[in-house]
């Protein structure tokens, strides 16, 4: 994990006693300008970095860096990480960290139907993606990604669909994080009919709780065009993003690409 400054450390402590999510989430704005985070998803390009000789400059880079992990990529780099995101979908328990601020996302549940959802695992941001708000529509049908900062709307969220865009996104923008890199952020070939491959094998994400349903292949394409127009709001912020390059992720060639 990351050495923090004494600054960073009251970051973290303060954020964590704060009760109200809202108010939380009001205090994290722009404690991390100019910082890098590194994104881990479940796509295969994560399991490709931490393979063979690349796994110690990953792990390297990791740990001079902010770690933000999503899902189940919370196991591979569970003392590396220093944010948690996840929703209902797919669930796992997840080893708590007095280091790491965990969020957890309601998908058209209340916070009191998270709760019996993730059943005694603790977090310390509630958000909630809500039925209904923006005329019904997700946000790769409305392209609207502006109305929905933190800023605007706080906890509530807008279906994406995918927590990436949902959540993980605006998060950090809001943190103010001036470079976003992400590994495991990957779709698939929208005309690859096969079912969309994690860095874990099909059979492990059915032992999860309540396993996600397979995006179809429209999904798949307006998810990778959305992924352009993120890319846009970032570089209207200033800010920096970019994805692993792997043969295994189709994210939108305008996004940059890095190798370890």
């Amino acid at each position: 994990m990351i050495n923090l400054s004494k600054e960073g450390v009251e970051i973290f402590q303060t954020s964590k006693l704060i009760s109200s999510h809202k108010e939380a989430i009001q205090f994290l704005h722009n404690k991390f300008l100019g910082e890098t985070c590194y994104v881990l998803g479940c796509g295969p390009s994560i399991g490709e970095a931490l393979a063979g000789e690349g796994r110690v400059k990953l792990i390297e880079e990791l740990g001079n860096n902010y770690v933000l992990t999503i899902k189940a990529a919370h196991k591979l780099c569970e003392k590396l990480s220093n944010f948690q995101v996840y929703n209902s979908n797919n669930l796992m328990p997840y080893k708590q960290s007095n280091g790491c601020i965990h969020i957890a996302q309601a998908d058209f549940l209340t916070e009191n139907q998270m709760n019996s959802t993730v059943r005694g695992l603790n977090y310390d941001i509630n958000v909630q993606v809500v039925r209904g708000v923006n005329n019904g529509f997700p946000l790769t049908v409305t392209r609207n990604l502006e109305d929905w900062t933190f800023n605007k709307t706080g906890q509530t969220r807008c279906w994406g669909p995918g927590i990436m865009y949902e959540t993980v996104f605006y998060f950090l923008l809001h943190l103010g994080f001036k470079n976003i890199k992400t590994i495991g952020w990957d779709y698939k070939d929208p005309n690859d009919r096969s079912y969309i491959k994690h860095f874990y094998s099909e059979s492990n994400r059915f032992s999860f709780q309540n396993p996600a349903e397979q995006p179809d292949s429209d999904e798949i394409i307006n998810s990778i065009i959305l992924s352009n127009d993120f890319n846009n709001l970032f570089i209207k912020n200033e800010i920096n993003l970019s994805c692993y390059d792997s043969e295994q992720c189709y994210i939108h060639q305008n996004v940059n690409r890095f190798r370890l």
